[in-house]
């Protein structure tokens, strides 16, 4: 099946290639002040999976100007953390980084809900409309917490959060795929 010239192969690809870039985005590996898996990994897999979201929903291309703005960002602090330049984390681009995530993630898993939900997977939109609303409070309480024992708190909600968004994607790349592989089957 074809849609604007984009396979399902390719937007199943795009749907994992997402729930990769949440767990190199989430998951640190340091040695020292370098991060091993660098953040800006992740935002150019979302950036490579983009290009196939927008084919199905059109709105998602509102997102290609701020995933290169979130992974200039975090390559900006990777390099400056490799050269151990330490980052003022409560400064105004710190904040404006977190209102662009939340956007971001908002419009991306509304994006894809709908999709899903076009894909006659109502329960499983459902599922990611929720998540998307609970992993922007997380990330909108993390970014204004103050106290550093709330934000470890808000920190390992976040991860639960986005490792129940990746096991909810990975579900829907397995739908995706069995339907597809039905369709062809039919052929």
């Amino acid at each position: 099946k074809m849609v604007n010239g984009i396979s399902q192969k390719n937007y199943i690809r795009a749907i994992y290639k997402i729930a990769v870039a949440n767990v190199l985005i989430i998951f640190n590996l340091n040695i020292g002040t370098v991060n091993l898996i660098p953040n800006w990994l992740g935002y150019l897999l979302f950036y490579d999976a983009i290009h196939v979201i927008v084919q199905y929903e059109e709105s998602a291309q509102l997102l290609k100007p701020f995933v290169k703005i979130l992974g200039i960002y975090e390559l900006i602090a990777w390099v400056l953390a490799c050269l151990a330049i330490s980052t003022d984390s409560y400064s105004i681009i710190y904040i404006l980084m977190h209102i662009i995530e939340v956007y971001f993630y908002f419009q991306l898993l509304t994006n894809i809900s709908h999709i899903a939900f076009m894909h006659h997977y109502d329960q499983l939109a459902n599922q990611l409309k929720t998540l998307r609303t609970l992993k922007l409070i997380s990330i909108t309480l993390f970014a204004l917490s103050w106290n550093e024992y709330f934000k470890i708190g808000i920190n390992i909600l976040n991860i639960i959060l986005t490792l129940w968004v990746c096991v909810v994607l990975l579900q829907y790349v397995y739908l995706e795929k069995s339907e597809d592989q039905k369709k062809e089957l039919a052929d």
